[in-house]
């Protein structure tokens, strides 16, 4: 897949601006508070309905106005041009228009044009906590399977139910069973459903980044992915399920919340054995996070068949000399890739002919009006 161009209005810093990118390796460099990373942000938006950088649409409407528009034409791997138009406004909510129709969800649009990024806050996902690794995982199987992101989208709107009535219980538990027993159904079906998706799908990442981060080492360092759901695998029935609930309301009830479903699970990631998160040196989160990048990209072109695009925001600043050769090195397996800069000239260990293609936008607020100033050749 090939973004041919992008079209941007009221996003964060733009006003109103065209954009026209080359086919495989796209640089955008210029001083900081250009633009850059809000470029790539708007492209993340047109592929995921959301931004890489915040989960508050309003964040990205510009500072005076009312909404934000963002166009992106694209070319898919069988030469098919496709137009997809993402606006959200302040007071009706956010539209889709795939091809010019209406889209009624996101989870319709997810997935049709698939998307990595990299950027300096996805070290969360090795570092941070269980929650950053959750949406990392919710990123790309939403990608991957649009009903699981549908799925995940009504288990929220149950948790939300549930966590509602166990707040009120606090004051009066009086009809509480009648109350949550339908939202215990629901809540287990969906819950099962998306620990037995997730189950498979960090089986299936172990089986892809365990060995990319063998190459990226030269065999020193061996991953391990490891899921561990907060449904417990005893949980085969309703029944049981709902007896170990039973034995658990009144801490519920104390906490407010529902302390058990798949907002509860973890991954954790084993390098030769030890757990990164507590032990793990920053350049060994740096290769296990290229190595998880590289494996998502690969799961999502043999499950969309259809090649991602690939943005990187600020990586080069951010990873040593020997970790930049090795992600170079696989440059010629990505289709297009989007990567920014503060400077032009990046130290490109890659080959004759891919540099030969390297579309360059120079990032400049004052110059944007023209579009001739902005794109070099």
């Amino acid at each position: 897949m090939i973004l041919r161009s992008l079209e941007i209005e009221n996003f964060r810093i733009f006003q109103k601006s065209e954009f026209e990118f080359g086919e495989r390796l796209n640089v955008v460099y210029g001083p900081n508070g250009q633009g850059k990373t809000t470029l790539l942000e708007a492209i993340s938006v047109t592929c995921l309905t959301k931004s890489f950088r915040t989960r508050q649409d309003t964040d990205l409407i510009r500072h005076g106005q009312t909404f934000f528009r963002v166009v992106a034409h694209f070319r898919d791997d069988m030469g098919v041009e496709r137009t997809v138009e993402i606006r959200f406004d302040r007071s009706s909510g956010k539209r889709i228009l795939l091809d010019r129709s209406r889209v009624i969800s996101a989870a319709e649009h997810v997935g049709t044009f698939p998307v990595v990024v990299l950027s300096p806050d996805d070290d969360e996902i090795t570092m941070g906590p269980p929650e950053r690794r959750r949406r990392f995982i919710n990123i790309v199987l939403s990608q991957l399977d649009r009903s699981y992101l549908a799925l995940l989208q009504e288990y929220v709107r149950v948790l939300k139910q549930r966590n509602a009535i166990l707040q009120e219980a606090r004051e009066s538990r009086f009809g509480l069973s009648k109350k949550v027993e339908p939202w215990n159904q629901k809540f287990f079906q969906i819950g099962r459903e998306i620990t037995n998706r997730r189950a498979r799908f960090v089986e299936a990442l172990n089986l892809k980044a365990a060995p990319i981060l063998s190459e990226l080492t030269t065999g020193a360092e061996s991953l391990e992915i490891r899921y561990e759901p907060s449904f417990r695998p005893e949980w085969d029935s309703y029944e049981k399920f709902s007896a170990f609930l039973d034995e658990n309301l009144n801490l519920e009830i104390v906490r407010g919340t529902s302390l058990f479903g798949p907002h509860r699970d973890e991954v954790l990631f084993l390098l030769n054995g030890v757990e990164l998160r507590r032990f793990g040196s920053r350049g060994q989160h740096r290769s296990c996070l290229l190595a998880l990048k590289i494996a998502e990209y690969r799961m999502l072109l043999e499950g969309k068949g259809e090649s991602p695009i690939f943005l990187l925001d600020d990586v080069y600043g951010e990873i040593d000399e020997f970790r930049e050769r090795a992600l170079n090195d696989y440059f010629g397996e990505l289709r297009q890739v989007f990567i920014t800069s503060h400077q032009r000239d990046i130290k490109f260990n890659i080959s004759h002919d891919l540099m030969q293609k390297i579309h360059y936008i120079h990032m400049d607020m004052a110059n944007l009006a023209s579009q001739e100033e902005v794109f070099e050749p």
